[in-house]
């Protein structure tokens, strides 16, 4: 017990040393204190290939400038796909040193990979990636020099991006900085996954939705970082750009030259209702004639039903979509216990409560509140159609292939809904002692995740 309590005293002694105040550290500053460390121990913690898809990644990255003679599969990034699957049988537990060493040892033969630009605005997602393996390779032409190199540049931008956004975000600066250091965005980041670039696209429209909801006004220079931001969305992820769909419940007005349109805009305003209803019509009509042809409206409201309520039809649920929001590691092979969960969304709780006192309106919070389960169901019938059949076979009873982690950067977007909430529901903790268990618990993840990793893949 002693060890415990030293344990936990330890803890709130380096939380003290956050606190914030007029000389104290601010929470973009914090975040690089811990971040950093974090992470860097985190890319050379995990194993290489250990990530979810991480090979398919880099695989993916690397085509981008390079082919074969015969196809834009290059054999040297073959082999590392293939290792990719055959390290990620979860019997399979102890890393084997030997095996594993050569994955940094051995110089793969990259002679036959001929440059060949292939080079899209949706390659922005991998570029971090690709610049890190091509340095890798120039180091030392061995997987894991490749691998662990395009980590750390991935690393890199996640770092930087975040505390951008934190210093630039008005409200809600805890809530972005627990998000972002939860155990299942250490893995991401800290690995070749395009996820960076998605979450960064996404907290990205959140700081910009959140101060729009502070400055209630559209200037000719935020304008145009929205339509940056829109185009951002879409080059990430389809369901990304529902984002957009925020800014129709916000009262704000144009300024400089779009001022306008302000009457255009106010007519809109006043509308609102019989233009969603009108909308929501609309989504429907088409969703019915999607369905059709594809098993029917019935059938597939059953599939939703099995995938997000019935655990017993759908084993994913409870561990692979819903702890993996938070943390389901490596190969789907060790996860975070729930009672670490539980108080990782009791902390996060305290923080959408006490992040800002910013008033808004029902509409903008309550139009927020639907994002995090808008984007869930638009992401498990999405990979419905493009995965199921792939995986369980056509007509099939539940959707697979959508994990946890394709959630975790919505989760921001239940701030404002919080701020709605707060002149009905009073949880009040001042700030100095939710800085230290802001620190404690996101510290108390990181040693949590770190021990798993390790009992599973190294001991």
């Amino acid at each position: 017990m002693d060890l415990v309590f030293n344990f936990f005293s330890n803890i709130s002694k380096i939380a003290k040393t956050f606190e914030l105040g007029s000389t104290r550290m601010k929470i973009e500053k914090l975040f690089l204190r811990l971040a950093i460390p974090f992470l860097l121990i985190s890319i050379f913690v995990m194993p290489v290939t250990k990530v979810p898809d991480e090979a398919t990644h880099a695989f993916m990255s690397w085509n981008i400038l390079f082919d074969s003679p015969t196809s834009r599969d290059t054999e040297a990034m073959n082999e590392l796909r293939a290792a990719d699957f055959t390290y990620s049988e979860p019997e399979i537990h102890a890393v084997d040193s030997t095996e594993y060493s050569s994955l940094f040892t051995k110089i793969r033969d990259f002679s036959k990979d001929k440059l060949s630009i292939d080079f899209s605005l949706k390659s922005l997602m991998s570029t971090p990636q690709l610049i890190g393996l091509v340095v890798g390779k120039l180091l030392y032409p061995s997987y894991g020099m490749m691998v662990t190199i395009g980590r750390l540049f991935n690393t890199i931008v996640y770092i930087i991006g975040i505390y951008y956004l934190i210093k630039k975000i008005k409200y809600g600066k805890m809530t972005l900085f627990f998000v972002s250091l939860l155990p299942m965005m250490i893995q991401q980041a800290g690995s070749l996954s395009y996820d960076v670039v998605n979450y960064l696209a996404v907290v990205a429209f959140f700081v910009f939705y959140v101060n729009l909801l502070v400055d209630k006004v559209l200037t000719t220079r935020k304008f145009i970082n929205l339509i940056l931001l829109s185009l951002l969305l879409y080059l990430t992820k389809a369901n990304n750009i529902l984002l957009l769909a925020l800014l129709f419940f916000v009262d704000f007005e144009f300024e400089g030259v779009l001022s306008k349109f302000n009457s255009i805009l106010k007519w809109i305003q006043k509308r609102r209702l019989p233009i969603l209803i009108l909308g929501f019509g609309l989504v429907l009509l088409v969703s019915y004639l999607f369905l059709h042809n594809r098993g029917g409206v019935v059938h597939f409201v059953k599939v939703m039903i099995n995938s997000l309520f019935i655990n017993n039809r759908n084993d994913h649920l409870n561990g692979i979509l819903t702890v993996g929001i938070f943390g389901y590691f490596g190969w789907f092979v060790t996860q975070l216990p729930l009672w670490l969960i539980f108080i990782d969304i009791f902390i996060f709780t305290l923080l959408l409560f006490n992040d800002g006192n910013l008033k808004i309106s029902k509409t903008e919070g309550l139009a927020s509140l639907f994002v995090l389960p808008v984007q869930v169901a638009i992401i498990v019938a999405g990979m419905y159609f493009a995965w199921t059949p792939t995986a369980i076979g056509p007509n099939a009873m539940i959707s697979q292939g959508a994990q946890g982690r394709y959630f975790t950067p919505f989760l921001v977007y239940l701030f404002p809904a919080c701020l709605m909430l707060k002149e009905q529901v009073s949880v009040s903790v001042k700030q100095k002692y939710l800085i230290r268990l802001l620190t404690g618990t996101v510290v108390i993840n990181f040693i949590m995740y770190l021990f798993l990793i390790v009992d599973y893949y190294w001991v």
